[in-house]
C-alpha cells in the first residue's frame, strides 16, 4: 500500500520548550487513525507539522512523497469548533467559497465549476440545501459539518481534524463520527480526539503522544472491549 505521510526521526520545539522527541511513523492510503494525549503533549503541533506551517527542528516530514510545505493543497483541515459572530452576516456558500481562495476569485463571486466544488462538497455532509443560510443560525453540529465541507472543496487526498467534536454534546459527536466513518476508504484521515472509547470502534489505530508517539492497532473483532482497554492502555501510555 502506498505511503501517503512519514515522519522520521522528527524533534521540535518551542524555545527551550521540548515537543516532539524522536517521532517516526508511516500512514498509508485511506488509512484512518486517532490522535490522543494530554494537553501540551504535541497533538495540534504534529498537525502543522504534517500542514507545513511548522518546520521540524531536526528529521523529516513527507508528504505524498515530498516536504510537507509542497503538499498543503492536497490535504482538507478541520480546525477546532469556530464561534461565529451573529452579527456578522457569514454564509454557508461564504464559508466553503474560503477553500477556493487561492484560486483567484473574488469574494462572493464564483464560476460555475468553482460552484459545483462547493455544491458537490455540501452534499457530502447532507447540508446542499443550506447554501445561503447564514453560519449564526446552524447548530453546532451542522457548523462543523460546514467546516469538513470547506475541507472537502479542495478534493484533498488527506483529512486532519483537530477535535472537531469538543464543543458537541455527546449525541451530535456521535452523528459527527458516523459522518466520518463514512468517509472511510476515500481519504487517509487523521484525528485528534478525546473520544478514545468510541473513536477505536471506526479507526484502523490509534496513535497515543505526549512528546513521543506510542502506536495501539485496532482489533476489530474486539471492537467493543477493545475500546475500552485501548482507553485504559492510553491513559496509562500518556501517564508515563
Amino acid at each position: 500500500m502506498n505511503t501517503v505521510i512519514e515522519l522520521k526521526h522528527v524533534n521540535f520545539s518551542y524555545g527551550q520548550a521540548s515537543i516532539l522527541k524522536d517521532v517516526s511513523f508511516k500512514l498509508f492510503e485511506t488509512d484512518f487513525i486517532s490522535i490522543i494525549g494530554p494537553n501540551g503533549g504535541g497533538k495540534t503541533t504534529l498537525l502543522k507539522l504534517i500542514l507545513g506551517l511548522l518546520e521540524p527542528l531536526s528529521g523529516t516530514v513527507h508528504v505524498l512523497g515530498q516536504p510537507a510545505l509542497h503538499s498543503r493543497s492536497y490535504i482538507g483541515y478541520v480546525p477546532q469548533y469556530c464561534r461565529f459572530d451573529p452579527k456578522f452576516p457569514v454564509r454557508v456558500i461564504d464559508v466553503v467559497g474560503m477553500a477556493l481562495l487561492g484560486q483567484g476569485i473574488v469574494w462572493g463571486r464564483y464560476s460555475k465549476s468553482q460552484m459545483t466544488c462547493i455544491c458537490d462538497a455540501l452534499e457530502k455532509v447532507c447540508l446542499q440545501d443550506h447554501l445561503y443560510r447564514p453560519m449564526a443560525v446552524l447548530s453546532g453540529g451542522q457548523q462543523q459539518r460546514v467546516l469538513i465541507s470547506r475541507a472537502l472543496a479542495v478534493n484533498p487526498k488527506i483529512l486532519l481534524l483537530d477535535e472537531p467534536t469538543a464543543n458537541l454534546d455527546p449525541e451530535m459527536g456521535s452523528k459527527f463520527y458516523d459522518l466520518l466513518s463514512s468517509f472511510k476508504g476515500q481519504y487517509t484521515m487523521a484525528i485528534v480526539s478525546h473520544d478514545v472509547s468510541y473513536v477505536a470502534s471506526i479507526v484502523d489505530r490509534v496513535f497515543c503522544i505526549q512528546n513521543s508517539v506510542v502506536e495501539h492497532p485496532i482489533e476489530k473483532k474486539q471492537e467493543a472491549i477493545h475500546g475500552q482497554r485501548m482507553h485504559r492502555i492510553c491513559h496509562e501510555t500518556c501517564m508515563e
